[in-house]
């Protein structure tokens, strides 16, 4: 599938103005322009904006905008970065807190929604190759990520819910030299 990552500053607009829905669909399902398969999932972004979180002050208009794009045959993921501004410090230790904070939002608004308002799944795009130490300070920031993910889903498993759950990770990750070979939990990640 084609997917497609809508950050806080347009998603925050799509929730709030249902007639964007139409633009957002056209787009999507164009094949025509480039030649491309339809866009079929939507990452939308609900982390917190100007003071605002849809996940909790804007619940009925996500709601509404989740059913309106499954009704559509769209799959929406929550899209979070990990809980801190600027966006990636969750994959440090002293930031889990918020990180397992802006998961748990996504839990908590599913388990008080109806299944056809629901997220199908999170998108964790937490770079932790972008922050200044990954490779000064390896395997630091590595293990750090990597118990940030094994603490979602922990958090994801208490829950109950079948929630898909996916760190966004560049295609290039694999074969970076600063990736690969971190001991973690006895083995080699």
């Amino acid at each position: 599938d084609r997917a497609m990552w809508i950050w806080e500053n347009e998603s925050y607009p799509l929730i709030m103005n249902p007639g964007s829905r139409n633009v957002l669909d056209a787009m999507a399902s164009d094949t025509s322009t480039f030649g491309q398969r339809p866009i079929r999932t939507l990452y939308l972004a609900v982390g917190k904006y100007f003071g605002m979180s849809m996940l909790e002050d804007k619940r009925p208009e996500v709601r509404d905008f989740v059913g309106w794009a499954h009704d559509k045959g769209y799959q929406v993921q929550a899209l979070i970065a990990g809980g801190t501004t600027p966006p990636y410090f969750g994959a440090y230790a002293r930031y889990r807190t918020q990180a397992v904070a802006e998961f748990e939002g996504i839990l908590n608004y599913n388990l008080s929604s109806d299944p056809r308002e629901r997220f199908d799944g999170v998108n964790i795009d937490t770079e932790p190759y972008s922050l200044g130490d990954f490779k000064s300070a390896k395997p630091s920031v590595q293990v750090q990520y990597l118990d940030m993910l094994k603490a979602l889903m922990d958090r994801k498993q208490a829950s109950g819910l079948n929630l898909q759950v996916g760190a966004a990770i560049p295609r290039w990750f694999d074969t970076s030299v600063d990736a690969s070979s971190i001991s973690w939990n006895g083995s080699v990640k």
